[in-house]
């Protein structure tokens, strides 16, 4: 994909429906095939980020993504084994659904709706003790992978 491609394209193949930016030819920086600028302000709804994530079945959903941060939802089931291994980014959790608990560093933290949690990169962390199913607003920065 060229830079400049159709908006449309761009969306289904690089960010699905929650976002919206803009995207110009000439931009501060690049990904494979694409040239991009993210609008000044990007705006999502929580619910629609959430409904996007369970209808799409994805354990974890990305929906934005600039150089320095990254968004998602991570979704885990009540009685589910949280897999994860340490990231390379700095993380911050929001739990915008479900109970349980999370692990980090040999901390316990008992987790509810509201519950915000900072997570230093590197370091073990995983949720656990899932009472009901968690749904999980996640800041990476830089973004995840980057």
């Amino acid at each position: 994909m060229k830079c400049g491609a159709s908006w449309s394209a761009i969306t289904k193949r690089m960010l699905g429906r929650a976002i919206a930016a803009v995207f110009i030819k000439s931009a501060p920086f690049s990904m494979p095939g694409l040239c991009w600028k993210a609008a000044v302000m990007d705006a999502f709804e929580l619910s629609d980020v959430l409904a996007d994530q369970k209808a799409g079945g994805w354990p974890y959903h990305e929906f934005f993504r600039v150089p320095d941060l990254s968004m998602g939802i991570y979704a885990l089931a009540a009685d589910s084994e949280d897999k994860q291994q340490p990231h390379g980014e700095d993380e911050i959790y929001i739990v915008a659904e479900g109970r349980g608990s999370i692990f980090v560093d040999g901390e316990d933290r008992e987790l509810r709706p509201g519950s915000i949690v900072y997570v230093a990169k590197h370091l073990e962390h995983r949720f656990h003790s899932i009472t009901e199913d968690l749904s999980l607003l996640v800041f990476f920065a830089p973004a995840e992978g980057g």
